[in-house]
């Protein structure tokens, strides 16, 4: 046999072995006892020449009745031992803390800090404009500028998070040449950043997946960068994922 077909074969027979064996163990008790409907064990007096001369045969119907089951419980069994080897989603897997300290804004800006760039920013909590009917961020360029919204969280290192909010717009323009500037959500330091939102949007759901290094702590949140207008942030959380893949 060819070395290069040895691996595969291997690792079907492997496979085929492990799913019998998940069979046997997962395969009700009533069906073994039809299986065994199908096999004749050794009777003494009847038999026929050859190498199992006290050995009766089941007929060539039984046979292909025996194997269908065979093949039947031996695909469920596949299927299950597949099912129970396979990860959970994402969305199952991820954990349901938000650990953000007040995300919803109901206490209001506690737990937050606001710094603008070119101090053309302010922050404040909007009660008039809500969202799920909780308070707002909102946060006022008079003029270009990049600002910040954001906080402390503590982390696992080497991990994935989802970091998503709502964001609203109003006449917030970009001023940058590439019109690429706008309100988003962000992982400070870095360019793990949410898709954008700008000119005069109503609430927009954006989220971004991030995924942490070796530190324990980092900062997140909201940022418009280098526009002019005005964004609302609501509903700001952060949950964890599951660890992040190996780095090549």
């Amino acid at each position: 046999m060819k070395t290069g077909l040895f691996k595969p074969i291997s690792a079907l027979l492997m496979t085929a072995f492990a799913c019998f064996l998940h069979t046997v163990l997962h395969t009700p008790r009533i069906v073994l006892l039809r299986l065994s409907r199908f096999i004749e064990f050794p009777c003494h007096g009847q038999g026929r020449d050859g190498p199992f001369p006290n050995m009766s045969f089941p007929s060539l119907k039984k046979k292909t009745e025996f194997l269908a089951v065979i093949a039947g419980c031996t695909l469920m069994g596949s299927l299950a031992l597949a099912q129970e080897k396979s990860p959970a989603p994402e969305h199952e897997t991820a954990g349901s803390k938000n650990l953000l300290s007040n995300g919803d804004f109901t206490n209001g800006t506690e737990g937050w800090e606001f710094h603008a760039y070119e101090q053309r920013g302010k922050m404040s909590i909007d009660e008039n404009e809500k969202h799920g009917n909780k308070p707002s961020v909102r946060v006022d360029h008079i003029g270009e500028d990049t600002s910040k919204l954001k906080q402390t969280v503590t982390v696992e290192p080497e991990t994935r998070y989802r970091l998503e909010g709502y964001i609203k717009t109003k006449d917030l323009q970009p001023v940058t040449r590439e019109g690429k500037g706008g309100a988003g959500l962000f992982l400070d330091g870095t360019r793990q950043n949410s898709q954008v939102v700008n000119k005069t949007k109503s609430w927009t759901k954006v989220s971004v997946i991030i995924v942490t290094g070796a530190q324990t702590e980092v900062q997140v949140g909201g940022n418009l960068t280098s526009v002019t207008g005005t964004a609302w942030f609501a509903d700001l959380s952060m949950v964890k994922i599951g660890k992040a893949p190996p780095r090549r």
